[in-house]
């Protein structure tokens, strides 16, 4: 497991239960890891399903090639908490 990455929420009042993350899903392919198998949070038990023509890979990690691939979070409820995500993305368009 990594050592998590603090983050910090402006305007709050408490910062400190922002401090660390409550999910933490690393989607970038380990060795030795399929790369169209669920991803699992290290935080908790909740599974990111890959779908259609979605897959990771050791670079760039969730790849998606504009067709028909997508994500699942399994069990995830919305709702009462702050959210974040950090996303780095790499695009590319094909002149055609």
């Amino acid at each position: 497991t990594r050592p998590a990455s603090p983050s910090f929420a402006p305007n709050s009042s408490d910062n400190s239960r922002w401090l660390f993350p409550s999910h933490d899903f690393s989607f970038k392919l380990r060795p030795g890891e399929d790369k169209t198998a669920p991803v699992v949070d290290e935080k908790s038990d909740l599974r990111v399903t890959l779908e259609g023509s979605a897959y990771r890979d050791a670079e760039n990690g969730l790849v998606f090639d504009g067709g028909q691939g997508w994500a699942e979070i399994d069990g995830w409820e919305w709702g009462g908490e702050v959210v974040s995500f950090e996303l780095l993305v790499n695009m590319s368009f094909d002149e055609d």
